[in-house]
């Protein structure tokens, strides 16, 4: 995985779309710290992401992105207060450039 657009040494030879996974912190409400918690979301989402990209047959993730969002407000009053985890990014096929080893 990788935020970056492409791989030094590295060249795309199939993209393979979109993937994408979510986490809420809510899910791990157990554990005693909020760092805990955003820790255990995000991990959550990564392997969610790479779990979604292995079943295109991709080995690797490219422009990766986070977002987390946070229910305030009307909402948290309605629905109870959560943090959404969002990792986005590009399931690709990689192969080494010749001439690069």
């Amino acid at each position: 995985m990788s935020t970056l657009d492409s791989v030094p040494g590295m060249k795309v030879v199939k993209s393979l779309g979109l993937v994408y996974a979510t986490s809420s912190r809510i899910a791990w409400s157990g554990i005693n710290t909020q760092a805990n918690r955003l820790e255990n979301a995000m991990n959550a989402a990564l392997i969610g992401i790479q779990l979604e990209a292995e079943g295109r047959k991709a080995n690797a993730i490219l422009g990766l992105s986070v977002g987390v969002n946070s229910s305030q407000g009307a909402s948290a009053a309605l629905m109870g207060s959560s943090e959404g985890i969002l990792v986005v990014g590009t399931a690709v096929v990689l192969e080494e450039e010749v001439g690069t080893s």
